[in-house]
């Protein structure tokens, strides 16, 4: 299971905000650096950035959601997400 390097940057902004707590950042990391744990830190490379250009912006105008759907679909694998306008977007994309 991957977590998207734009997600951790997401965590520091809500956490900023106390939209999350703010040892949910040290948990995250501290997770990424087990190499006996299942999640791991998806890159983000020029790979990804090709596959951003797939997803239109129109549906996805949020640059951190076009980037975590663009990564979902280079490596093939399902977005999970709680964002429910994002899952509604992903399920009637065309990508």
């Amino acid at each position: 299971m991957g977590i998207s390097v734009i997600t951790l940057f997401e965590i520091v902004c809500l956490s900023e905000k106390q939209r999350l707590e703010a040892e949910t950042l040290p948990r995250m990391l501290q997770t990424l650096q087990n190499p006996d744990d299942v999640l791991v830190e998806m890159p983000m490379d020029s790979e990804v950035i090709a596959h951003l250009q797939q997803i239109p912006r129109d549906q996805v105008p949020n640059l951190p959601d076009r980037v975590i759907a663009a990564e979902a679909s280079q490596y093939g694998v399902t977005l999970i997400t709680r964002d429910r306008k994002f899952k509604r977007r992903i399920w009637i994309g065309l990508w």
